[in-house]
């Protein structure tokens, strides 16, 4: 029996013990308490017992407030109430019969309600419905006013009320205990039969499921086993570049086996990088690799250096993403198979430093892995961050630094560094010019026009040097070295006509006053006139002292027989 039926089951008898408390208050209002030995006595026990009802009524209105020891409480001073009157109103009649009905009624009442619910609260229950009664037997044994008779006699009726009740809480508690503990079996029953059957509807149903999650984490597992040999391949590539970018420190060494290690590992159809080239003539510098081979590379190098897609992409400043390509939009693609492309910044300092392009033949491709290209992205700006430093730290130690041409250093290394074992026809030449009256120059005009003439004659040295495939060097302060190969004299003849006309066409002005530069050179070619190489510019020099010596303004070629003259016009 739980707490409700319990407090519906209080509330029940509250509104019968208010009932019968107006019924008896009623048959003494008709009959009147004429007769009864005291009547004070017997108005104020019928009143005590109503009042008691009253408040039980009262009190169950609000559920008792949910307190089972509230109710034994009111319970209690029933009992106690129905003792004293029973106790001593054993010889006032009606009263003493009242007052034993209702111990009684009180009694069966506790012990039917509080059997086997509350345990503790029923052993308790027990002992308390007799406090009452032996305290009130007690206190009237003990009163001189009664007789020993019936002091006897109410030992006596003591003794039999509390054998009554006790037996009667005792049987009413088995009747209870053995009914609830059937209706509890079968209601076990019930359950584990009910539970039976929805297990077995909750295993058919589980089993349906279950063969559902396994096709549903077949398809997650291939999902995830791509997704784990992917992650592996994007590790492998970063690791590689990050072992690449530690060991070079070269551009043109560098981006080709990033690009190479990017496709083959992710098998992208076509990756290209492109460096923009600050302060060269090209502005920029390209690495293209393609899976599909070398023809396919030199294509989408081509496609890549349109000037539609320069112009289309050169100045993002993030990622651009096309998952499902159109080539209506890209018309600078061609017609290959490309399905996803992904363009990437390579920026630093808001500073564009070139350009990531990835191109796959499958469409939807670009999503979850574009943190691994961010990431690829960034490995490459500090790739092209170290190699231009690098460069820089190159171009102090082989190029002068006010003509930004090669050095002496440099230009010996190079003239050292030439082999003919491949080409016995393969020649090398040193063209070595000065430029006349310099320190005039500085005297009249300053050092700073001065230097202006200097970067002059190294820029027309320079572009010269370009255009027949060698090298411009500034060897001393005014002098000048153009580096040639494979040059005849006829070549080398137009070579020096060009320099000297180049340079004198150039004119500078100062102050209003227009100056002409005139330069004058002499020319040594290994193996022709220097049996070593290191002897050319030795002997270039020579024939330039030689052209200096004997009217300046243009120059000689070098062979033994000018040395012979310059040797005996020193002696």
């Amino acid at each position: 029996m739980d707490s409700k039926r319990i407090l519906q089951l209080q509330k029940d008898f509250s509104y019968i013990h208010l009932i019968t408390g107006l019924v008896f208050v009623l048959y003494f209002m008709i009959r009147g308490v004429k007769g009864y030995d005291n009547i004070i006595y017997t108005i104020s026990s019928i009143g005590i017992i109503l009042v008691l009802a009253l408040v039980d009524y009262l009190f169950s209105k609000y559920d008792y407030w949910s307190n089972m020891y509230f109710i034994l409480g009111i319970r209690i001073l029933q009992i106690m109430a129905c003792s004293v009157f029973a106790v001593f109103g054993t010889t006032k009649g009606m009263v003493s019969q009242l007052a034993c009905v209702c111990y009684g009624i009180f009694v069966m009442e506790i012990s039917y309600i509080y059997q086997n619910e509350i345990p503790k609260l029923n052993r308790n229950a027990v002992i308390y419905m007799q406090i009452p009664l032996i305290i009130v037997t007690l206190i009237g044994i003990f009163n001189n006013k009664i007789t020993s008779e019936e002091k006897l006699g109410l030992i006596f009726w003591a003794v039999i009320s509390i054998v009554v009740s006790t037996h009667i809480s005792y049987r009413i508690y088995k009747e209870v205990l053995g009914s609830a503990v059937a209706l509890r079996y079968q209601r076990r029953l019930t359950r584990e039969a009910q539970n039976n059957n929805l297990l077995m509807l909750t295993n058919q149903r589980e089993m349906r499921l279950a063969n559902e999650e396994l096709l549903a984490k077949k398809e997650e597992l291939e999902e995830a086993y791509k997704r784990i040999n992917q992650s592996n391949s994007e590790m492998m590539v970063q690791n590689m570049i990050q072992r690449y970018i530690s060991t070079s420190l070269e551009l043109d060494s560098l981006l080709p086996m990033i690009t190479e290690s990017i496709s083959e590992a992710m098998a992208i159809t076509c990756c290209g990088i492109l460096v923009r080239n600050e302060d060269s003539e090209q502005p920029w510098k390209i690495c293209v690799y393609s899976i599909l081979g070398k023809k396919a590379t030199a294509e989408y190098q081509a496609q890549i250096l349109d000037k539609s897609f320069l112009s289309r992409f050169e100045y993002i400043k993030e990622h651009y993403i096309d998952n499902n390509m159109d080539f209506e939009q890209y018309p600078f693609l061609g017609k290959e198979n490309v399905g996803s492309l992904l363009v990437f910044p390579l920026n630093n300092d808001d500073k564009m430093k070139g350009l990531l392009i990835v191109e796959k033949n499958e469409k939807n491709f670009f999503g979850k892995n574009i943190a691994f290209f961010d990431s690829v992205a960034t490995q490459l700006i500090i790739a092209i961050n170290n190699a231009k430093l690098y460069q820089k730290m190159e171009d102090m130690a082989m190029k002068d630094g006010l003509t930004g041409i090669y050095n002496r250093a440099y230009l010996n290394k190079m003239i050292m560094a030439h082999r003919t074992e491949k080409d016995e026809l393969e020649n090398l030449v040193v063209i070595l010019f000065d430029i006349d009256n310099f320190k005039c120059i500085n005297d009249r005009f300053g050092h700073l026009f001065g230097d202006t003439v200097i970067q002059l004659c190294a820029i027309t040295a320079k572009k010269l040097a370009k255009e027949y495939g060698g090298m411009a060097a500034r060897y001393g302060g005014e002098e000048f070295v153009i580096l040639l190969k494979n040059k005849s004299n006829q070549e080398l003849y137009e070579i020096v006509e060009k320099l000297h006309r180049r340079i004198s066409s150039n004119e500078l002005e100062y102050e209003g006053e227009k100056i002409t530069i005139h330069i004058s050179g002499g020319v040594a070619t290994y193996p022709e006139s220097c049996k070593e190489q290191k002897d050319l510019l030795n002997h270039a020099d020579w024939a330039m002292y030689y052209s200096k010596e004997n009217g300046k303004g243009y120059t000689t070629f070098d062979s033994q027989e000018l040395r012979r003259k310059m040797k005996r016009s020193r002696m």
